[in-house]
């Protein structure tokens, strides 16, 4: 054996000994301090606090909104498949880390410099909904390996995919599959059809900015991916895939929606509430009936909109006070179509997982998509206003309003509150 052989072979040695002893430090630093696996069983499903008028119209609803839990045996087999597919479609083969998701998560973090969601199993997003939170975090995602251990030593395959499907958020103030099913169709999970489960097992990405209320055209492409990666895994055949694919978006709200807004008052309630009960007001079902009537409530807020209106139409438009949050003023100075053309190639950029990639307007598109609408107005960014209008609405959705004079005489320059705008 030659000098550079028995060289090589002391460093692999030392190599080898110093990862043993990196892992057993591990161990002994966060695996033992960690949260028992068994803790997860102690969730409870809660039901959100209530606040209603005198006459019983539901003002506002605070806390998680938990219909119901589903049993392995419960869930459609094709939904099943859908989750795997979109989320870990070896989850019923490794021990509960896939080494290669984590080197392509690592890989990136290289490669962009911060750290980015991914390379997280079914069991690992377990540990981290139950147990360890959500902070994106290289510690975090270290103890969710040791706890998906644990877990999986703990519990059979079936019991954590339960864990996963009826606590995961799924956007609308839906908390498990159940809860989605019902607030995105009004169904039970197993009265929908392949291309709807598709939808919902999308979800997990980013609840609130790509379900199909807030952003259908993003929620659509995941869909579509996900019924992709189904048929290229062989869980569903050619026919059913393009049976699914061209399926319409059937999704709507039938999650409770405030009747009355008095969002105040209910903003109110809730800090008594908290103040006298604690944070079990959150999930012990309380329900509270206000003296507002319902009725007169809906009279005052409709005056003081025509009046915030007449102000604006008195005194000038404003610029929103946040704009420079996400656009610089070299933006605004592009032509339309330039405008256009770089929204819309942002919003059709993904990873080999079918995940959109983070672009300048993902935090636009977010901001938004949180924004709600009235029965006459929605919330927009103006691109242009030389000439005719071009407006970014909420549903991300190009929209031009030709310019007349008479209708849009208001929109002039804002001085201040006590000077009409000119």
């Amino acid at each position: 054996m030659n000098i550079k052989t028995s060289s090589l072979i002391r460093f692999i040695l030392v190599g080898f000994f110093g990862i043993i002893c990196f892992i057993s430090a591990l161990n002994l630093y966060i695996y033992e301090k960690l949260p028992q696996a068994t803790e997860i069983e102690e969730v409870k499903l809660q039901i959100p606090l209530k606040i209603y008028t005198s006459d019983g119209k539901l003002i506002g609803e605070f806390g998680e909104k938990r219909r119901s839990s589903l049993s392995y045996e419960e869930i459609p087999e094709f939904f099943v498949k859908a989750v795997l597919a979109a989320e870990d479609d070896d989850f019923f083969s490794h021990s509960g880390v896939s080494y290669t998701a984590l080197f392509r998560s690592l890989y990136r973090l290289v490669i962009s410099g911060r750290i980015q969601g991914g390379g997280s199993t079914i069991t690992m997003q377990v540990a981290g909904n139950y147990l360890t939170g959500r902070d994106v975090t290289i510690m975090r995602k270290v103890k969710d390996i040791f706890l998906s251990y644990r877990l999986e030593r703990n519990y059979s395959k079936e019991q954590i995919f339960e864990f996963y499907v009826n606590r995961i958020f799924l956007g609308n103030r839906a908390y498990g599959i159940a809860a989605a099913s019902e607030v995105y169709y009004g169904k039970s999970l197993t009265e929908l059809n392949l291309a709807q489960w598709a939808m919902i097992a999308g979800l997990p990405k980013a609840p609130s900015s790509m379900n199909p209320l807030a952003n259908p055209k993003r929620a659509l492409i995941r869909r579509n991916w996900i019924l992709g990666r189904m048929l290229e895994l062989k869980f569903i055949h050619h026919e059913e895939y393009e049976l699914a694919v061209k399926a319409p978006i059937s999704a709507s709200s039938y999650g409770l929606v405030s009747e009355v807004s008095a969002s105040h008052l209910a903003e109110n309630i809730r800090r008594f509430m908290i103040k006298e009960y604690g944070l079990s007001a959150y999930r012990e079902g309380f329900e509270v009936f206000t003296t507002i009537d319902s009725n007169w409530q809906i009279n005052a807020n409709e005056s003081v909109e025509r009046g915030l209106e007449s102000y604006d139409r008195r005194h000038g438009f404003r610029q929103p006070s946040n704009i420079s949050d996400f656009f610089n003023e070299d933006f605004f100075n592009q032509e339309i179509s330039e405008i256009r053309e770089e929204i819309e190639s942002s919003r059709n950029q993904f990873t080999e997982t079918g995940e959109f990639l983070d672009t300048s307007f993902d935090e636009v598109f977010n901001f938004l998509g949180k924004l709600n609408s009235t029965k006459d107005k929605f919330p927009a960014v103006v691109l242009s206003a030389s000439g005719d209008l071009y407006l970014l609405s909420n549903k991300e959705e190009f929209i031009t309003l030709q310019w007349d004079k008479e209708r849009y005489s208001w929109i002039r320059p804002y001085i201040d509150q006590n000077n009409r705008g000119r």
